[in-house]
Formats: structure tokens, C-alpha cells, sequence
């Protein structure tokens, strides 16, 4: 078996130009919302919390957008690495 941070790793694009420093690119996913009430709102909500994006990130395979997710929280050495990437990032730009 393959050791995450061990037989495999990345690292951050070289930046190209120092005005651009710390920028990273990447996906999100997006919510939908097509009645909007009290209780869709209240969901909506909750997923983007730190606790409700916390249990994603303790089962592996996810980053979480909401920066109060403990960086403690990523299972393995390269997940912690790609979400302090993406918790330090000057700006964002979506691909």
C-alpha cells in the first residue's frame, strides 16, 4: 500500500508573478436552492459550517471552504498540506 506524504506528495505551482503570490486555482462544488424557506435555509447553513464540513474532512477525499475547520481535523499529511494551501491563499480563483 502507498503511504500519503511518503511514496506520493505534491506542491505548490511555482508563482510566475510576485503580484499573483499565494493565488490558488480550483473547484468548489455549489448548492442549488429552488424553494427557499426557513428550513432549506437552516440546511444551507449548516453545510456550510465548520461542523457539519469538519465530518467530510475527518472521512478523507474532501477540503473544507469554511477556514474555522481545524487543520487537525485532515486525516493524513497531504490533505492537511492542500487545506493550509488553500487556507492561506491570497485569492481564489475558481476553474
Amino acid at each position: 500500500d502507498l503511504v500519503s506524504g511518503e511514496d506520493y506528495a505534491f506542491f505548490p505551482f511555482m508563482t510566475i508573478d510576485p503580484q499573483y503570490a499565494g493565488a490558488v486555482t480550483g473547484g468548489a462544488d455549489v448548492i442549488v436552492v429552488f424553494n427557499d424557506n426557513l428550513t432549506t435555509r437552516s440546511f444551507i447553513e449548516y453545510l456550510a459550517s465548520a461542523d457539519a464540513q469538519q465530518i467530510w474532512v475527518e472521512r478523507g477525499g474532501f477540503t473544507a471552504t469554511n477556514n474555522l475547520v481545524s487543520l487537525d481535523a485532515y486525516p493524513d499529511p497531504l490533505a492537511r498540506l492542500a487545506a493550509e494551501q488553500l487556507t492561506g491563499a491570497t485569492v481564489f480563483r475558481f476553474d
